[in-house]
């Protein structure tokens, strides 16, 4: 899989070069239940377009390191995203530290999703 840059949602972020948005299947929670308990906004910032790519990812990858590269994507896109939403350096650093609980979550426990 080879990354890109791309503009998606307002959004300048990393993205597998056929990035097809149209196929994404929904959003930073697992589905149902599961997606109020993983929102897809960080203390007011929406960073479902980190979560979007990263559901696509997880679609077409094969290999278990583009598992990894998916996850690692997850965290960068996700922390480009608040820091270009966040107004102060409080409130960013308590977003990172919940979006680093996010990218755990996916890194550890994400196999039952891959694919």
């Amino acid at each position: 899989m080879i990354w890109q840059w791309t503009t998606y949602k307002g959004y300048r972020l990393r993205a597998p070069e056929e990035f097809n948005s149209s196929e994404i299947i929904g959003g930073c929670g697992p589905g149902k239940w599961g997606n109020r308990l993983v929102p897809d906004s960080i203390l007011g910032v929406d960073i479902g377009p980190a979560c979007d790519i990263h559901d696509y990812t997880y679609l077409i990858g094969k290999t278990e390191e583009e598992k990894t590269n998916a996850d690692i994507e997850l965290f960068a896109n996700g922390f480009r995203i608040i820091k270009q939403k966040s107004k102060n350096r409080l409130m960013s650093f308590f977003r990172a530290v919940i979006l680093t609980w996010y990218f755990l979550a996916v890194a550890y426990g994400g196999e039952f999703h891959y694919h």
